[in-house]
């Protein structure tokens, strides 16, 4: 008898060509890994095969994955734009939507999805992707001399014959958007009516640029176009209009002089402990729900957190790659085993080998930190406490990190690299 009765179907949004299968295993496996590349392709032969439902639990045993490395490879499916998922709303079925992957210009064009290739290979395999995937010949001393459709057809067509189709979804390789609240679009309207600007005068990795920062420090649409006009030459070229690093510095200045809980998203206060599967879930959408900013800010009873705390986050958003989720998740962990500050060899130490193990999400964070192996930073934590004289123990709280024990970063280097399988 079925454990379970929920029923599966399963979609595809795009035409998952043959070179799906080359991208997924060029551009998305060094950051989804291998159990999630697996689950694409089963479900993606799925579809080809036509077995498009059938009993959710039966989909799991007949792909070979446990329960929990099937949840975690779909999480992971999902994040990256690979997988939508919906429920129905009675809970008997849930529709697997199967996306295509990016092609290799819209994949390098898309900040996140670059960063997170990087971060997740090597600076040396991302050349050598991007020389695998180049065009392969330079047109600009060619002049195209081709018809244009106006020299063989006759451009004359019934507009309310064109407009009946209009809402009809069609078959075709689209892009994946990683999920958010922040709309380019409202972005882009609120700089064209209030700066001159026309709908491209910026270039798309200028929009993600500004998108990174505005999700990461909680902004809405206008405050961050506000803040743009701030670092905005209408002279410079296209993809060189906003000095994104000057973005960065006054976001940090905005947040701390400004209420960003009024414009930001609404903070989920429920404080969960990690004992299951489940659990794990909900923590990851508790860390998913707001920005650093806010979460810090929540944490330290809605006092703004210190310029050192921001530049903290500012290094893990920026230098390191990480989602809102998982800095948040970082932030949470790094506040509990340094008891309520953040020490920041601790967290960028903790951060590195998260990377070097290919933990490309919240999910993925949150399973690896709450490990046993991890626990025994307490044990450090505590030989290195014993060594702290009666007078630092007089000094104030922030001073014992100043002690060469707890700042030496290869005091970690046995918590952090000595188990393969954190």
């Amino acid at each position: 008898m079925k454990s379970n009765n929920l029923i599966y179907i399963l979609k595809k949004r795009g035409l998952l060509a043959s070179d799906s299968l080359k991208f997924i295993m060029d551009l998305y496996l060094p950051i989804i890994g291998e159990t999630a590349a697996f689950l694409y392709l089963f479900l993606m032969n799925k579809i080809n095969k036509g077995e498009v439902s059938g009993n959710y639990d039966d989909l799991i045993v007949k792909s070979y994955l446990s329960n929990q490395n099937f949840l975690l490879a779909r999480q992971n499916l999902e994040s990256i734009g690979l997988l939508n998922t919906y429920k129905k709303d009675d809970d008997s079925e849930i529709v697997f939507v199967i996306n295509d992957p990016e092609t290799p210009k819209n994949f390098f064009d898309n900040f996140i999805l670059k960063g997170l290739f990087i971060t997740s290979s090597s600076e040396e395999e991302y050349k050598r992707i991007m020389s695998q995937y180049a065009v392969d010949f330079n047109f600009k001393k060619y002049k195209d001399i081709g018809a244009s459709v106006q020299d063989s057809y006759k451009i004359e067509f019934d507009y309310d014959v064109i407009e009946n189709g209009k809402k009809v979804e069609l078959v075709g390789r689209t892009k994946n958007p990683l999920k958010d609240n922040f709309s380019d679009v409202k972005l882009l309207n609120y700089l064209c009516k209030n700066f001159q600007l026309s709908a491209n005068s910026l270039s798309e990795e200028e929009v993600n640029n500004i998108h990174r920062v505005a999700t990461l420090h909680g902004l809405n649409e206008a405050g961050i176009g506000q803040l743009c006009g701030e670092c905005l030459n209408l002279l410079n070229k296209r993809g060189n209009k906003i000095d994104i690093l000057k973005l960065r510095k006054l976001a940090q200045i905005y947040v701390k002089n400004f209420d960003v809980t009024k414009i930001g998203k609404k903070l989920n206060t429920k404080k969960m402990q990690i004992n299951s599967g489940s659990d794990a879930i909900k923590k990851v959408k508790y860390y998913e729900s707001m920005s650093p900013y806010m979460f810090l800010r929540e944490k330290q009873d809605g006092i703004d957190p210190v310029m050192s705390d921001r530049k903290i986050i500012d290094k893990l958003a920026f230098d390191m790659g990480l989602s809102d989720g998982m800095i948040n998740a970082l932030l949470d962990y790094t506040l509990t085993k340094c008891d309520g500050s953040l020490n920041e060899v601790f967290i960028m130490k903790v951060a590195s080998t998260l990377i070097r193990k290919k933990v490309n999400d919240t999910l993925g964070v949150v399973e690896n930190l709450y490990t046993k192996q991890f626990d025994s930073v307490n044990n450090i934590k505590n030989e290195a406490s014993k060594n702290i004289t009666q007078k630092q123990k007089e000094s104030s709280f922030f001073d014992q990190f100043d002690d060469e024990n707890l700042l030496d970063s290869s005091k970690y280097d046995d918590i952090i690299d000595g188990d393969d399988n954190i």
